[in-house]
Formats: structure tokens, sequence, C-alpha cells
């Protein structure tokens, strides 16, 4: 009988993205900054949308029985638009209006399957974020490394589970954290799959081409600012820090036999919307901001490769 090599996934899963585009949109909320400083002081102001756009796309470099290796790029940018931005009295809100806070990245995803029930799954990521003219900026303040190493096993077609390491390095400070993988497809309608502490979804499959999904996201950004003026008189190099918990339901749908459309929306609660110095303790906040909880709503197109029958 010919050998079978594990490799991740299940079946009924939803499709993979091999070319996606996707536009996520906030509603106007007021943004409220403290700042333990008194040159820079607390400010208040009317943010009118708040917009995050990103591309990406995958390559396969390697396909083998065993070994499987993709290539990808990714290209996003993220704006604040203020109300009445020349009537803005508070600096560093000023300083944040229709800014184009764009990320670059290349990453890989590489899977060795060890024997017919476990595989190794390894992914790298370098990227470059903040504002900067170009492709790749010189400082070394605006790169973020990042990898992560599974073990996984097949359990069986429907079910999958898996132990790894997570580790990303940013202004030459290092952490580490464990990951936990579950996917299990319960039958042909229902199904959930776990990468945490990371991502939850609940899966519902209403047809080969449509699905819907409950998920649980915790989601982030951190951009470099090499010149901000956040107090008359001066200008600073600073980073910006944003951490949130997104909940949201998401509906896909194959428009054509490679083509998917996926709308979403959800609520999100903002933990972090901090302004640093860039090289500074955990905690050594310049500006803590208040980004209230609120609804977002998204909308991506998406080319999913031929998916191998199993």
């Amino acid at each position: 009988m010919k050998k079978r090599w594990a490799l991740p996934g299940v079946c009924h899963s939803g499709p993979s993205r091999g070319i996606s585009f996707e536009r996520k949109s906030t509603p106007g909320f007021q943004l409220r900054s403290i700042s333990p400083n008194s040159q820079i002081g607390n400010g208040v102001s009317q943010v009118n949308s708040h917009s995050y756009n990103k591309f990406k796309m995958y390559i396969p470099a390697l396909n083998t029985k065993r070994n499987k290796v993709l290539l990808g790029f990714r290209y996003s940018w993220e704006e604040f638009t203020f109300d009445k931005p020349s009537d803005l009295s508070y600096l560093p809100h000023q300083n944040l209006h229709d800014r184009h806070l764009k990320t670059l990245g290349m990453n890989m995803i590489a899977v060795h399957s060890l024997s017919e029930t476990h595989y190794l799954a390894f992914r790298g990521a370098a990227s470059a974020s903040g504002l900067f003219e170009g492709w790749l900026p010189e400082e070394s303040e605006y790169y973020t490394f990042n990898a992560s190493l599974l073990l996984g096993k097949r359990l069986s077609d429907s079910r999958e589970m898996g132990f790894g390491l997570y580790a990303s390095k940013k202004f030459n400070r290092f952490s580490i954290y464990p990951l936990f993988l579950y996917n299990h497809t319960f039958n042909e309608r229902w199904g959930v799959e776990l990468l945490l502490p990371k991502k939850a979804s609940l899966r519902r499959n209403f047809s080969s081409s449509t699905l819907a999904l409950l998920t649980s996201e915790l989601t982030g950004n951190r951009y470099y600012l090499p010149e901000i003026q956040l107090a008359e008189g001066s200008t600073n190099p600073i980073t910006l820090q944003l951490l949130q918990w997104e909940t949201s339901l998401s509906l896909q749908q194959a428009i054509l036999p490679m083509l998917w459309l996926s709308v979403q929306a959800g609520f999100r609660k903002s933990f972090s919307f901090d302004i640093r110095q860039p090289h500074a303790q955990r905690g050594n906040i310049l500006i803590d901001s208040h980004l209230p909880a609120g609804m977002f709503a998204s909308v991506s197109l998406f080319i999913a490769p031929p998916r191998k029958k199993n």
C-alpha cells in the first residue's frame, strides 16, 4: 500500500489564500490621550475614520510528497483621519493625521512530513513597519523578526493537534511563548480551528463553496516614526504600538472556481494604543491613549489554489 505522509490540515476546512487583498474600516470614535510629561500634556480629538489595507501573496518554492515550501510577500498600510485637522490643538494627534503607516515584509512557510502521523511546520518572517520612503529603510528600529516551529500530529483526516514555540525580536528585545494547535471537523457542517493564544474559530460549512466563521483573534501592529513632534520645539523618534482583540463573523463565498469573496463584521476591544520611546523599558509610555471599543467591517478578495483530494 502506498505510504501517505502527514501534512497540516483537516477535511472541510476553509480555502487557503494564495493572493489576497483586504480592506478593513472602523467608524469614527473619540481618541483620548494622556501623557505623564507635562510638556506633551493630554488631548481629546475626534477620529473620522480608521482604515487598514493589506495585500499578501504566496508562491510555491518546493513541492514534494514530504516537503512543502511557500515564499510570501506582504504590503499593508494603516491610516487615521481626524475631524477638522487644521483645528487640532494636540500635537501628537496632528502628527498622526493621514499618516501612511506601512508594513513591508517577506515570509516563508515550510512543512516537513516526519511520518504518516507527524509533521513539522515552520514559519518565519521579517518586516519593516512605520514611516519611511522606498522599500528597505536603513535604521534597524523599523524591523521585526519572528519565527515559529510546531510539531503536529494528524489524529485522523478530521482532527489534528500540535505544540510549538513562537519567538520574535524587535528593538534588541527577544520574546518567546508557547503555541497550541487544534483543528477538528465534527461533520460536514461544523468544525473548530484553534491556534492559541492568538486565534480561535468556529466554522460552519454550508457547501463546498460557502462557509461562515465565528472568530476571536488577537491582532496588533508596531510602527516606528523617526521624526514626530509631540511638544512645541522638540522632535523625537517614537513607536506607535497597537494591540486589540477582535471578535467577528465572516462569510466566505466562491464567486469563481479559484476566486473567493469574504465579508466580515465584528467587535473590537483595544488593549493598547501607546506612543513610546523606541528603546525604552517596557511600561515606559510617553502617551497612553484610550481607543474605545467599537464595531469594524472588512471585505477581501482572494485567490485560493486548487485543493488536493484526500
